[in-house]
């Protein structure tokens, strides 16, 4: 059973859901089978993991019905009956969140059973209520639609008595949204065109533009900044639309909702990152400046937790704009939203990544050299562990065998690995090689200009490599 539909629904559950799905599973309104509820009892005790063997089918059915020969078309249809009880209370619980989608389920309900004076009443209300929140943006539209849409079209609604007012503020409804998703969508569209180097064709894009500069837009923040980004894309990348469009975000982001929040600040984060890899490095402090905007209103945490990656940049991106004091508060402070079992080496390498940039190396070869060997993560501290011990190299020519060795050994690594992929292979071997090269030459007594010029031709050559940015800062470090 360990690879089920029904388990993996069950290890999305907190401890207290696991506890009120009991309830759920026990109320005749919706499980009406002792089985299923035997089949719960069972199951919870093994929560969050379930690996364990006693999970097998097998053992399950002989745990529910001793003494009974082994039925798998039984077996397999209490799952089924399971499963869908364990959906529709996911819907309950999702419900219990999302009052307003709870409302909307109501006042539809109404409407269709004809209660329509109750109706009418809550659809004014909901209507009354979304016009006095902030937001202007898709959802908020798509809301106004479906209201005013099923009001209007009821076939108690005497139409003909109606104002004009009502259709025209479905259609205006309807326009205003097509105009919102199409700045929205686009403006991503337009981000993938950056990345990939392709182009698409977006149909309406020039209207929705120049309907998206009227009047009756001029105090709605989620046009106006999506417009921004499309602009900024679209007319080519340049700073001073860059600086003018955040300027705006950081002004207007409590207008719009978490999810625009979160896209928009990723636009600016992914054009900052741009220009770090083309070689301004003014852009780091920009990078390391929108993720705090991010943190701060909490775009990078989801369900209570934050990604390893997105970890480690804000860890790099805190160093490289010499916030240390910032970044090691940041590791004490966020890594309780790491995985738990993950947690210990995540923030071992990320220590070690604050104390390499601080140059204190020693340090740095103590969090890099412990990492376990096993871990995914295990190839990157290697990395490190290289790069600190060629800056302790350059200052004591006697460790060149000792970096030689962990050159060498994390070559035969890379060939033998299964995990890394073709491409991340060639970009780790180019690195080394050019590091190895530069290692050599340094012990040869080659002279630093010759050396300069025929380690940067390498990395001309050699276009795909990781850690490019400190191998040329190295090699530009040369007189």
């Amino acid at each position: 059973m360990q690879d089920t539909k029904i388990i993996k629904l069950l290890q999305s559950l907190s401890e207290e859901e696991v506890r009120r799905l009991g309830k759920f599973v026990r109320s005749p309104f919706y499980n009406y089978t002792g089985a299923i509820v035997q089949l719960y009892e069972h199951l919870k005790k093994y929560h969050p993991g379930f690996d364990s063997k006693k999970l097998e089918k097998e053992k399950v059915w002989k745990k529910l019905f001793p003494g009974e020969p082994f039925n798998d078309n039984k077996y397999w249809n209490l799952c089924f009956n399971f499963g869908k009880l364990l959906e529709k209370f996911l819907v309950a619980i999702h419900l219990e969140l999302q009052p307003k989608e709870e409302k909307k389920i109501l006042i539809k309900t109404l409407g269709q059973r004809n209660v329509y004076e109750s109706f009418k009443k809550e659809t004014n209300v909901y209507i009354q209520n979304l016009d006095a929140e902030p937001y202007r943006d898709s959802e908020y539209y798509a809301d106004k639609i479906q209201l005013n849409s099923d009001y209007y079209f009821h076939p108690m609604t005497q139409k003909l008595t109606l104002k004009d007012d009502a259709l025209l503020e479905l259609m205006d409804s309807i326009d205003n949204r097509f105009i919102l998703m199409k700045l929205r969508i686009g403006s991503e569209f337009k981000n993938r065109e950056q990345i990939l180097s392709k182009k698409y064709g977006l149909r309406f894009m020039d209207m929705v533009m120049q309907e998206s500069m009227d009047d009756s837009f001029s105090k709605n923040a989620t046009v106006g900044i999506y417009r921004y980004v499309y602009d900024l894309y679209e007319k080519g990348e340049g700073h001073e639309a860059y600086f003018q469009f955040k300027t705006v975000f950081e002004k207007s982001i409590q207008e719009l909702r978490r999810w625009d929040q979160s896209m928009v600040a990723t636009q600016l984060f992914n054009y900052a990152v741009r220009q770090i890899n083309s070689g301004n490095e003014m852009f780091y402090k920009e990078a390391f400046e929108l993720n705090k905007v991010r943190l701060n209103n909490g775009l990078l945490i989801e369900n209570n937790r934050i990604s390893e990656a997105a970890f480690g940049n804000i860890v790099v991106l805190g160093c490289r704009a010499e916030e240390y004091d910032w970044t090691f508060k940041f590791i004490e402070e966020y890594q309780q939203y790491l995985e738990e079992g993950t947690r210990e080496n995540v923030v071992s390498l990320n220590i070690g990544l604050w104390h390499f940039n601080q140059n204190n190396f020693e340090k740095a070869y103590q969090y890099f050299s412990e990492f376990p060997y096993f871990h995914f993560y295990q190839p990157r501290a290697r990395m490190n562990l290289i790069r600190t011990v060629f800056e302790q190299f350059l200052k004591d020519k006697s460790l060149f065998d000792v970096l030689m060795s962990q050159i060498e050994s994390f070559e035969k690594f890379i060939y033998r690995s299964d995990v890394l992929t073709a491409d991340l292979k060639k970009y780790d071997l180019n690195f080394l090689a050019i590091l190895k090269k530069f290692t050599k030459d340094i012990i040869a007594g080659i002279s630093q200009m010759s050396m300069k010029e025929s380690l940067i031709n390498e990395l001309t050559l050699k276009k795909h490599i990781v850690g490019k940015d400190w191998l040329l800062k190295k090699i530009n470090d040369l007189n």
